[in-house]
């Protein structure tokens, strides 16, 4: 992505760096600005939190 640093949506998420992994709720909300990347067992734990929501 062009201009990754300037975009819209890293200004948003306040973005620093890419790859960045971000978990956002049915309801569009943030829900980890920094989630843990696919295979970190971590992941399961946020999943985990938000479905009890």
């Amino acid at each position: 992505m062009p201009n990754a640093k300037q975009s819209e949506i890293a200004k948003q998420f306040n973005l620093s760096s890419i790859p960045r992994y971000v978990l956002i709720g049915k309801d569009g909300k943030v829900f980890s600005a920094d989630a843990p990347r696919p295979g970190d067992p971590k992941l399961r734990k946020l999943f985990d939190e938000l479905l009890k929501k």
